[in-house]
């Protein structure tokens, strides 16, 4: 790391309450989040609250209005809270044509020269236009001009865009900068081909592994297919938005499995690839038919799902729900691993509980080393291959428990909010070994505020050295305030070997429990759950791990602002942890 000179600047994007639609049912370009004060504070600024905190360089402002209010010229959002409470001194960016669409799109207004005094008085240092011939932001010397903008403020949105390219190295002679010289021998360098693989393997989860099926001997199977539109599609295993890939260094399922499977067989049922819109059984029958083992690789990649290219529902695409069932149907009673590919949740809740189907992997979507990965995993490559990735998302059971995707309210959305059995929930991850969380503690500290120090114990129970996500949730006993059903507060990936035990201690502030209450962050004197282990408390799907709660009291604002102490035994994190102190400890689910 250079003190002068960085390599990339990152961009936090789409600021704010963005995340659909895109297509389906009106334009992105056009679209109105209508959003409470509440669940905007609570949910959609948090994380650009954390980029700032974290130093990015800048923001996107969104396409869409905010109560009425495109995002590009919102003064509450992008001067009141982003500079004004965040204290962000870096640049924001439109997206592509989001300055043309206040005119054109929300008819927010009505000509380049009050569209460009209202973007760059709100707070907008750059235009990215979709009309390179005349972008909106050519109109700001009339804006000028007219008295609708001043130049101090103009000179003020240029400071942070120079101070970008400055860090940049622009200006500079290539000698003086210590990135000028790195180039493609680097990016593929060995180094960053196993990070790669790395990367992908931490980010598969084991949805399913009947009777630990997984992970396989090669030796017991001796005639084996793998089937679907994901088997050996490589310009879909890339996100939207990827790079341009050198093909050379991308392995597909299929390759991967080859180096395990020499003799596999397989066949391209899906005439059309991923969308699998033209079909032919017959294909699949002829893989699969002599096989005692099956892998069906299916997913969506960006011919289904990108910008710009909302799905419909939660089907799997095109004919994929019919080769699965083919190839249960043709695969004489063998097994059945499930591959799946994919950026949002598919309708497997008819797939899940099939006996044949031995084993389900999410592997998302994991780009070059996707082949390599896969084998990895798959027979648990040098005793160090284990999944240990956990859902970033809620799975639903049922397409029905989704709200519309216009209705911004978070009641009945994500973990946080829904009272709906999910079909895989959120943080949910099998593994191929089993932890125990035997300690959970909690004391005080920094009084009055009564911020919590807490201290967990987890323990590798099984046989194989494997990654656990330890995760610590609240949920708060007073269920008037303004608050989620749960949130996640604390999550920690750690490593441990066979019998290997780590003890992890962490501080939780007071802000961690408090509630917008219109004006301002407020704490309510109240008693909170703490949960922590390997997934959420109470949840259907059985995890290898357990779940502690404690119970701690927190006191209001009245107390804070009058410094007043409160005197509690404290419960030290050094020591076991006091059986009047604990609520309860118990397995989830039994």
């Amino acid at each position: 790391n250079d003190s002068r000179f960085v390599q990339a600047t990152a961009g936090c994007k789409h600021f704010d309450v963005h995340g659909g639609p895109e297509n389906i049912p009106v334009s992105r370009f056009s679209f109105d989040a209508q959003v409470s004060d509440v669940d905007w504070r609570t949910t959609f600024l948090p994380a650009f609250k954390k980029c700032v905190e974290a130093g990015t360089f800048s923001l996107m402002c969104s396409y869409n209005r905010i109560n009425g209010v495109p995002a590009c010229a919102n003064q509450k959002l992008l001067w009141d809270i982003l500079r004004g409470e965040w204290n962000f001194t870096g640049y924001v960016v439109s997206d592509e044509g989001a300055i043309e669409n206040i005119i054109s799109q929300h008819h927010y207004l009505n000509n380049s020269v009050d569209t460009v005094a209202a973007c760059v008085n709100a707070g907008t240092n750059l235009e990215l236009s979709g009309n390179l011939q005349n972008p909106v932001y050519v109109s700001l010397v009339d804006a000028v001009s007219q008295g609708k903008l001043t130049e101090d403020v103009v000179r003020e949105r240029v400071k942070p865009l120079f101070y970008t390219r400055m860090r940049l190295g622009e200006f500079d002679p290539p000698e003086n900068n210590p990135y000028a010289s790195l180039d493609g021998s680097v990016a593929e360098s060995l180094e960053h081909q196993a990070l790669a693989v790395e990367a992908a393997i931490k980010s598969f989860v084991l949805l399913k592994n009947t009777n630990n099926f997984l992970p396989v001997n090669p030796a017991a199977y001796s005639n084996v297919a793998i089937v679907g539109p994901m088997a050996d599609n490589v310009g879909q295993l890339f996100g939207d938005y990827s790079p341009q890939q050198d093909r050379s260094f991308t392995k597909t399922p299929l390759q991967g499995l080859q180096e395990i499977f020499p003799n596999i067989r397989t066949g391209k049922a899906c005439l059309d690839k991923t969308p699998c819109t033209s079909y032919n059984p017959e294909i699949i029958m002829d893989a699969v038919a002599a096989a005692n083992l099956v892998f069906v690789a299916l997913g969506t990649g960006q011919a289904v799902e990108a910008e710009g290219r909302d799905r419909a529902n939660l089907n799997l695409p095109g004919n994929q729900s019919a080769l699965l069932t083919d190839a249960l149907l043709y695969s004489n009673n063998s097994p059945v691993v499930l591959l799946l590919f994919n950026a949002g949740p598919l309708n497997l809740t008819l797939f899940d509980p099939v006996d044949r189907i031995v084993a389900i992997l999410e592997c998302f979507l994991p780009a070059q080393a996707t082949g390599d990965a896969l084998a990895a995993v798959l027979v648990n490559k040098g005793g160090n291959s284990s999944p240990g990735g956990r859902l970033p998302i809620t799975w639903p059971k049922y397409e029905s428990h989704i709200p519309p995707i216009v209705n911004y309210a978070m009641a009945g959305r994500t973990y946080r909010y829904s009272e709906q059995e999910a079909l895989y929930p959120f943080g949910y991850g099998l593994s191929y070994t089993t932890f125990e969380y035997p300690v959970l503690a909690v004391s005080y500290f920094d009084q009055p505020k009564q911020n919590i120090s807490v201290g967990i114990d987890v323990s590798n129970t099984g046989n194989v050295q494997a990654d656990e996500v330890v995760q610590c949730y609240f949920v708060w006993e007073n269920k008037t305030l303004p608050v989620p059903l749960i949130q996640l507060i604390y999550f920690n990936r750690i490593n441990l070997p066979p019998g290997g035990q780590q003890s992890l201690r962490f501080n939780v502030t007071w802000d961690k429990w408090a509630f917008w209450d219109g004006q301002q962050w407020s704490v309510d004197t109240g008693l909170i759950d703490l949960y922590c282990g390997g997934q959420q408390p109470n949840q259907n799907k059985a995890a290898p791990s357990n779940v502690l709660e404690v119970q701690f009291q927190v006191y209001g604002d009245q107390a804070i602002s009058k410094q007043h102490k409160h005197h509690h035994e404290p419960l030290h994190v050094d020591r076991p942890v006091a059986k009047e102190h604990v609520v309860k400890a118990f397995h989830h689910p039994k």
